[in-house]
């Protein structure tokens, strides 16, 4: 049984020709903790990177810690924010990611 992420946060690398390097370190750190979670996730700024789910701050820092140590990858992260869940006046479920 998958963990449900307490948090979420993007991590994209420092230069987007290293982003497949990263998808593959992403991958590697995966299979080691079932509890992180990721999917891509495009900005405008930032390009391409991942959206990752979190137990929390201190797992946020052990997996950016283990992109660096382990893979040599220094990553962007940005700011952790939750997902929320919300109900329309017609019974429809919608997840807000981005207030």
């Amino acid at each position: 049984m998958r963990t449900k992420a307490n948090g979420f946060s993007g991590i994209y690398p420092i230069d987007n020709k290293d982003f497949e390097d990263l998808r593959d370190c992403m991958d590697k750190l995966q299979l080691n903790d079932a509890s992180l979670t990721f999917e891509l996730e495009t900005s405008q700024a930032l390009g391409f990177g991942f959206r990752c789910g979190f137990l929390g701050l201190f797992h946020l820092e052990i997996i950016q810690e283990g992109l660096e140590r382990e893979f040599n990858q220094t990553v962007i992260t940005t700011v952790p924010n939750v997902s929320l869940i919300a109900y329309t006046t017609k019974g429809e479920k919608l997840i807000i990611n981005n207030p």
